[in-house]
């Protein structure tokens, strides 16, 4: 019996791996902009301060140093090599698939795309929320070091 559906949903799902490659390889690129500015920032701001006063003055860089170093080790955290399930290659889905039946190719590739969804989702999913905290944390360097600046 054939179902309708079953094509449709394929051609839905079967772009989903690359689909979180990319939001993966965005979400990246993003976290390291970020994180290139803020040390970009602490660096111009520390060479602009003339004298270092070693009193209480210099917690709002002790608070914006810590914000550099969390920022450094989400980052770091984010941008490591994880693999994402994506499509074989060319020479393998024709080495093992060329002869078989369309039908069994799509569910055997469907089983994969569902088995991998997941892990491919959090793992994009743990990106993003690094992102999330990468934002306030560059504010937070750079509200506290713009206040080091001045006092």
């Amino acid at each position: 019996m054939k179902y309708p559906s079953r094509d449709l949903t394929y051609e839905w799902g079967r772009t989903t791996p690359e689909q979180l490659s990319q939001e993966a390889s965005a979400l990246d690129a993003k976290i390291l902009n970020i994180f290139a500015i803020s040390c970009l920032i602490i660096g111009v701001i520390t060479a602009l301060s003339h004298n270092i006063k070693w009193d209480t003055t210099l917690i709002p860089f002790v608070v914006a140093f810590i914000s550099f170093l969390i920022l450094l080790v989400k980052s770091l955290w984010a941008i490591r090599p994880q693999w994402l399930f994506s499509v074989d290659s060319p020479r393998v889905l024709r080495e093992d698939y060329w002869e078989r039946e369309p039908e069994e190719t799509k569910e055997e590739y469907w089983e994969w795309v569902e088995k991998d969804f997941d892990k491919n989702y959090q793992i994009v999913k743990s990106k993003g929320m690094v992102l999330v905290w990468a934002v306030p944390l560059l504010a937070i360097e750079t509200i506290s070091l713009v206040v080091w600046l001045f006092l």
